[in-house]
């Protein structure tokens, strides 16, 4: 090697595999890697929308589900026709099981075609508009961008939509704990004494007071509701529901049986 040239100029640059831009003195100018980002990343979902008991319905198109489905928000939309119980089982593709609640058939109409197809009703998911129905309306022929829209989500859009909502409501995203001036806090005992009974209990309370079974207290550091039982001879029996209080705090003890051969 000439005089000046460093070692460096034997080794490899990791980014790009590449021999001697690690050396100054042989390149001169440095050597930047820059990451570009690939469009075809960003999600893309298409959407279709038909009628359904003459209301628009909008379905995410999945050609890769044998199934076509609507959730429980969208049902209600169409007025609950009768669910159907189903026999039928489905999978995600991570291979949890999906339970339906049940299955409808109802009129689906669609680039003037209507027709009378089964679709399953399922808690919490997107209305899907699946390969079983692809078939029934010829959509396999027809490039996908004719009968559907295109719903993009770009990070900048959902950024500007929540600068939009911050500004609009203020209150909702300050800082701090906040108020709800709408509902009013109300108290109320775990069980009421029934009014026409009122008389009858106070007296009963009166007689284990005078007894010296009872006694009045004006604080307590336990407190368990009370429950009030009319027994036969029309008297009223007081019983406390200590499993509220006291049988969630007392200590158990367990005494393990021994072992077989000790």
């Amino acid at each position: 090697m000439g005089q000046g040239l460093s070692l460096s100029y034997k080794k490899k640059c990791q980014n790009c595999d590449k021999f001697g831009h690690r050396n100054r003195k042989i390149i001169k100018k440095r050597v930047r890697h820059t990451k570009s980002e690939d469009k075809s990343d960003k999600v893309v979902r298409k959407y279709i929308t038909v009628k359904v008991l003459n209301k628009s319905v909008r379905f995410q198109l999945d050609s890769g589900s044998d199934l076509s489905i609507i959730n429980l928000q969208t049902w209600r939309k169409l007025n609950s026709p009768i669910i159907m119980m189903t026999s039928k089982t489905a999978r995600t593709v991570t291979g949890d099981k999906l339970k339906f609640e049940g299955e409808i058939i109802i009129p689906i109409s669609l680039n003037g075609i209507t027709q009378k197809l089964k679709v399953f009703v399922l808690k919490n998911t997107e209305n899907l508009f699946g390969s079983n129905w692809f078939q029934k309306f010829n959509l396999w022929d027809q490039p996908i961008n004719t009968f559907c829209q295109k719903v993009e989500c770009i990070t900048a859009e959902a950024e500007k939509i929540k600068m939009e909502l911050k500004s609009s409501l203020p209150e909702v995203f300050s800082a701090g704990l906040g108020k709800c001036p709408k509902i009013k806090a109300k108290f109320e005992l775990k069980r009421n004494v029934p009014f026409a009974a009122t008389e009858e209990i106070n007296k009963e309370l009166d007689r284990l007071v005078n007894m010296g079974i009872s006694s009045k207290l004006e604080f307590s550091e336990w407190a368990a509701p009370t429950v009030y039982i009319r027994k036969k001879s029309k008297e009223i029996r007081v019983y406390a529901d200590l499993s509220t209080v006291l049988n969630a705090a007392r200590k158990g003890y367990h005494y393990p049986l021994p072992k077989r051969g000790f």
